[in-house]
């Protein structure tokens, strides 16, 4: 049986090759055939202009009068009619290469045609030795197998750290927003303890309020980060260890009674939310390079198992 998929799968092979090489051919002749087209219109165009000049100069226009007087007219006639007998060739000889062209490319098609579905066949025919050879004593097939559960567990550990970098960028926005909010309390609190009166000092409570909306979801997009690294393989890293991803947003609390200790605590928890950016953005990158990982992986993978099955075993 695998004598007989071998046999097969080289034929379906080279017909594959016979394709690639007529679907290559077909694209030159299509740009091929653009030019030439292309040609056709200049040359149709500068046919036009000449028999317009050429018209001017046989007739009673003011143009054929100033040639006459200065005694070139016959010979600007003759020129005109060279030139256009000679475009009127060159369209000939374009226009039969365009229909040679679409000749040669309604043949391709017509192959092409009758080699439809070759690559379902190929991968028909794989799958078929894959199974014969998974179903057989041969060393090849235990390989396989040890192939297919690696290649199992690859994908779901892609899901994993995808889902991971989803809901990762989703707490790097959030804290973006904290950051962008307590900067503006920040400055709000400056200027009143600068003695910006009750209008600054009202500006600057309900910045406050933000803020501390802002840090209350930053706050809980990151313990949702934390939960899903715990399911990634990588959060085992010391780089990802999530004890450093909270956020002191209790420090903006209700009755703040003094502006330097309120300012303070702002420039506090601003600090600690930019360095939780920091980190976070750290872990990103680690679970970026894991993804990136796996997707080699996985196509060293995929590729072994193409030398496998297109080996005459």
């Amino acid at each position: 049986m695998l004598a007989d998929l071998n046999r097969q799968l080289l034929e379906t092979a080279e017909t594959l090759r016979r394709k690639t090489a007529l679907i290559k051919e077909k694209q030159t002749l299509e740009n091929t055939l653009q030019r030439l087209r292309r040609e056709v219109d200049d040359l149709e165009t500068r046919t036009r202009q000449i028999r317009a000049r050429l018209q001017a100069l046989e007739g009673t226009s003011l143009q054929a009068g100033w040639h006459s007087l200065l005694g070139d007219r016959d010979e600007q006639i003759t020129s005109a009619r060279q030139e256009l007998q000679s475009l009127e060739g060159q369209i000939k000889k374009a226009q039969r290469a365009v229909e040679e062209t679409e000749a040669r490319l309604l043949g391709l098609d017509a192959q092409l045609k009758s080699l439809a579905g070759m690559e379902e066949r190929l991968e028909n025919l794989l799958r078929q030795k894959e199974q014969a050879l998974m179903s057989s004593q041969h060393p090849l097939g235990g390989e396989l197998q040890a192939l297919y559960r690696r290649q199992s567990d690859l994908r779901a550990e892609k899901r994993e750290v995808g889902e991971a970098l989803q809901i990762g960028l989703n707490a790097l926005d959030r804290l973006k927003e904290a950051i962008a909010a307590l900067e503006s309390a920040s400055g709000m609190g400056v200027w009143d303890m600068l003695g910006g009166g009750a209008l600054i000092s009202a500006f600057k409570h309900s910045r406050l309020n933000d803020a501390r909306a802002a840090l209350e979801q930053a706050q809980a997009a990151l313990n949702h980060f934390a939960r899903e690294l715990r399911d990634v393989q990588v959060s085992r890293e010391p780089a990802l260890e999530m004890g450093g991803f909270e956020l002191f947003f209790d420090v903006i609390a209700d009755g703040l009674l003094v502006d330097w200790w309120v300012q303070s605590k702002i420039s506090t928890a601003l600090k600690h939310t930019r360095d939780q950016h920091d980190a976070l953005i750290a872990a990103l990158n680690h679970l970026n390079q894991r993804y990136r990982q796996l997707e080699q992986e996985e196509e060293h993978l995929r590729q072994r198992r193409q030398e496998i099955l297109r080996s005459p075993v």
